[in-house]
């Protein structure tokens, strides 16, 4: 019997997984995508900056590609990371014993 918090680690992970896997995953991940690229992009810088507030607005849009990539690592990270340790737990005579589903 698992407990209630790896209970909850198990629901959890089995719910990234199958939403990394979702095509409305797969649309938020375009999307933030094309943020990343839009960003990164220095057409868009306005010509009529000063230097310092070039520096500023290429400053701000490095945090802003740096947060949407941690969230994209985060979500298909852990998702990996459930799919690799979905484990079946067979307790006999107090050894537990961790083994690989098929």
């Amino acid at each position: 019997m698992v407990d209630k918090e790896t209970a909850e680690m198990e629901r959890e992970g089995q719910m990234i997984e199958d939403f990394s896997k979702s095509d409305g995953w797969r649309w938020i991940k375009d999307r933030f995508t094309e943020e990343i690229m839009d960003l990164q992009s220095i057409r868009n810088i306005d010509p009529q900056l000063s230097p310092e507030g070039v520096v500023l607005d290429i400053k701000a849009r490095h945090t802003a590609v740096d947060i949407l990539l941690k969230m994209i690592q985060k979500v298909e990270g852990r998702a990996s990371q459930h799919a690799n340790n979905k484990q079946v737990i067979r307790i006999d005579e107090e050894i537990i014993y961790f083994e690989k589903e098929n």
